[in-house]
């Protein structure tokens, strides 16, 4: 049971790190630079915004799994399994 609140609180403390980017990605406050120095692929900050909502929603997944299997451990033996 440690080990699953260990791994729920390590994906709460990645979803806001993820949020945060997803609010820089979308609100255009990252620059890209290209190591040529031509301009970022056209939508790049939009694709960028779409990866890490797609990684916020797979966190999303992972935390109600792990809440569900923690209550499932929590809860008591049902009666009528005996």
């Amino acid at each position: 049971m440690a080990a699953i609140r260990s791994n729920i609180e390590f994906a709460r403390s990645e979803l806001k790190l993820v949020q945060s980017y997803i609010d820089l990605a979308y609100g255009g406050e990252i620059a890209i630079t290209m190591s040529d120095g031509s301009g970022p692929p056209p939508q790049a900050l939009a694709h960028l915004g779409n990866v890490l909502s797609n990684y916020e929603q797979v966190l999303f997944d992972q935390i109600a799994s792990l809440e569900q299997e923690l209550e499932i451990l929590d809860s008591p033996p049902d009666e009528d399994e005996n």
